[in-house]
């Protein structure tokens, strides 16, 4: 994908990416990548100590993935994490990565559902290249003892190089298929923290229930998640396979019936809607939409049949930044209540 000042470009390449579980979520990272500066390699400090409450017991501990086995022996004090979801849980759990991915939205490189919780002086953030993937060297220097990389763009073409630096934790069912829950697990067992990691698990199904129950008049609605741009037009998620739609479901909202027959691009769980076709965003209660490039917003809010949608002429509208679309479409539990919080004005409009 190409940006310019005014317009966004789908290549085949970025096509191909919009069929993951992620949909537009490798999109919004790829084309933001390396707008920031590379973060301190942190390869003088110390090991990291075990963090208190890893259990001895746990280990040795082996993980089969699809792409191979790892063996970890002992408790890991230099873990990398290679995906937003892994480093959240790692947090969760009590373990501060020595590399996370390097947040291309946000000026001091971090996620904002994690400020606070990470400190670049210590934590290396990595940058990714154009093709989302991290440079081996950059990792090798960290002298990692575990490389989490269950939601790693890039694991595929990186685990042989990853896996001979440290033992390797890639996806289970699928390259961007492993549920954040299962993936929460995972993660918990090779830290040696399972029960802490089921624990993660259950609050974080609480906050998503608790949403469902502060948000009545939401319940029922139909929605529709867009990326937009200047020019073609609208890519809405069409793929009930998107974790969007799966979080959107358990506040109890309903993808619109329209757009979720639409046909989605080849090999893509998106579908592209001309600025002529945005009446079929007619039937959605509810209107999501993310903007990567400033003069996009003004665009499409200025289009005659934009304004003419019900969502628009009954304030259903809600602009998510490009942080809160990652969160929802690359979900771990800090991630999932932090986007919880940012949608809660649009759930509750149907309130007011």
């Amino acid at each position: 994908m190409h940006a310019t000042a005014d317009r966004l470009e789908v290549t085949p390449t970025w096509r191909r990416r919009l069929g993951s579980r992620l949909a537009l979520s490798a999109l919004l990272v790829g084309t933001a990548v390396g707008l920031v500066a590379c973060g301190s390699d942190g390869s003088d400090e110390a090991a990291p100590a075990v963090p208190a409450g890893t259990s001895a017991a746990a280990f040795p501990v082996t993980i089969t993935h699809k792409l191979g086995t790892a063996r970890i022996t002992t408790a890991p004090k230099r873990v990398v994490a290679l995906g937003i979801p892994e480093a959240e849980i790692a947090l969760s759990l009590g373990v501060t990565p020595v590399g996370i991915p390097k947040s291309p939205f946000n000026a001091d490189g971090l996620y904002p559902w994690l400020a606070g919780k990470v400190d670049p002086k210590t934590t290396t953030l990595l940058t990714q290249g154009a093709d989302a993937s991290f440079n081996t060297e950059q990792i090798a220097a960290l002298r990692p003892d575990l490389i989490l990389a269950a939601t790693d763009f890039s694991i595929d073409k990186a685990y042989a190089n990853l896996s001979k630096l440290a033992p390797t934790v890639a996806y289970d069912k699928g390259l961007l298929q492993d549920s954040w829950d299962d993936v929460t697990r995972t993660v918990g067992k090779a830290l040696g923290r399972p029960t802490e990691a089921d624990a993660l698990v259950t609050k974080t199904d609480n906050a998503i229930a608790k949403a469902k129950t502060d948000n009545p008049g939401a319940q029922g609605k139909t929605y529709a998640f867009a990326l937009g741009s200047t020019a073609p037009g609208l890519v809405v998620t069409v793929s009930p396979q998107d974790f969007s739609d799966k979080l959107f479901t358990q506040v109890g909202l309903t993808m619109s019936p329209t757009v979720r027959a639409l046909p989605p691009a080849a090999g893509t769980g998106g579908a592209l809607l001309s600025f002529e076709q945005l009446d079929k965003l007619s039937d959605a209660d509810l209107l999501l939409v993310t903007y990567l490039v400033p003069t996009a917003q003004a665009t499409v809010e200025g289009l005659a049949g934009y304004k003419a949608l019900p969502a628009v002429a009954g304030k259903h509208v809600q602009v998510l930044p490009p942080a809160t679309a990652t969160a929802l479409r690359n979900p771990g539990p800090l991630s999932i209540e932090w986007a919880l919080e940012q949608i809660t004005p649009a759930l509750a409009s149907f309130t007011r």
